[in-house]
């Protein structure tokens, strides 16, 4: 849930969804403190969360590996312990949020008429990468 849909949620009036959001922003700003000392009494402490990110970031799981006789029985052949991936890399993810290593999630730019465009981040990734691209290609030296 975001800031506009607890404001919507919490039954405030507002005439747009900016101002939902800007209400439910007020609130979350408010209370904060509040959710951040509740957390603590629960023993979810900055320390802890960043213990489990840590060991999120080290995941690993059992794989077993199955095989079957000549009557068609199954066994197991051997079980290995192996990086897990998939949890790895949503701890990752999350890691790097928590760094702000991530661009914004969207980026303003003005045209002439003073409309706003918004471009998502997976297009904005590519459009720098290209943007990169071409600055190097453009820097080297011409033989």
């Amino acid at each position: 849930m975001n800031a506009s849909e607890s404001a919507r949620m919490a039954g405030y009036k507002a005439k747009s969804n900016s101002c939902f959001g800007t209400i439910g922003h007020e609130n979350m700003t408010k209370l904060a403190k509040y959710v951040r000392s509740r957390l603590d009494e629960l023993g979810i402490s900055d320390n802890v969360l960043d213990s489990l990110l840590v060991d999120g970031l080290y995941a690993t799981e059992q794989k077993v590996f199955h095989g079957t006789d000549k009557v068609g029985a199954a066994y197991t052949l051997y079980s290995k312990k192996m990086k897990a991936w998939q949890p790895r890399r949503a701890y990752l993810d999350m890691a790097n949020k928590l760094k702000g290593r991530y661009s914004p999630a969207k980026v303003e730019f003005t045209d002439k008429s003073k409309k706003m465009a918004m471009i998502p981040d997976d297009l904005l990734d590519a459009v720098l990468e290209a943007h990169t691209k071409a600055k190097e290609i453009m820097e080297k030296p011409v033989k």
